[in-house]
């Protein structure tokens, strides 16, 4: 199965980031659902069922404090590739917890893509390429608009389940922040 290691975000947050994704004058695009909207922490990509107790495990070593996170603006990786909405506050914690996770994952030998950590939510996908100045354009409406703060109280493994439409995400472990 394919699965992630991700922070959920609020619904009111995900509503807004969804908005602001459907407003963007550009053909080209799939807008994320904004039921899918997350924080990845390591992508862990296909995950033998044996090996699920061992993530459960180097997740449950992983504590951590709450933290304040202000998600704002938007931007864009790649073209072809994903447009996405950066972490302000909190931006810091978010990458000691990720870089905490992937200390774990590696000292139990579990795999997962190294690329370096970014802390963002994707909110779109580009299926080809799109103009630069049109998208550079359109994001600049957003590069300074703020989507809300939230608490980061959990992190949690999810399995992605693929289908024609859109990718499922179905929690399969969660390990909340100390104090809750």
């Amino acid at each position: 199965m394919r699965a992630f290691i991700a922070a959920d975000i609020p619904e009111d947050i995900r509503e807004r980031l969804s908005e602001a994704a459907l407003a963007f004058g550009l053909s080209g695009i799939r807008v994320v659902d904004k039921s899918n909207m997350h924080f990845t922490l390591a992508f862990l990509g296909e995950l033998e069922n044996s090996r699920i107790d061992n993530v459960k495990n180097a997740i449950s070593r992983v504590h951590f404090d709450m933290f304040d996170v202000d998600i704002k603006g938007i931007d864009y990786f790649g073209n072809p590739g994903a447009i996405y909405s950066a972490v302000d506050l909190g931006a810091d914690k978010i990458i000691e917890l990720a870089n905490a996770i992937r200390a774990e994952l590696a000292s139990l030998d579990i795999y997962f893509d190294k690329k370096d950590f970014v802390p963002h939510v994707t909110i779109a996908r580009m299926k080809r390429r799109v103009d630069e100045k049109v998208l550079i354009d359109e994001l600049h409406r957003f590069a300074d608009k703020g989507f809300g703060s939230y608490t980061l109280d959990k992190i949690s493994l999810f399995k992605s389940v693929l289908s024609t439409d859109r990718p499922r995400y179905e929690g399969l472990y969660e390990r909340k922040a100390r104090g809750t």
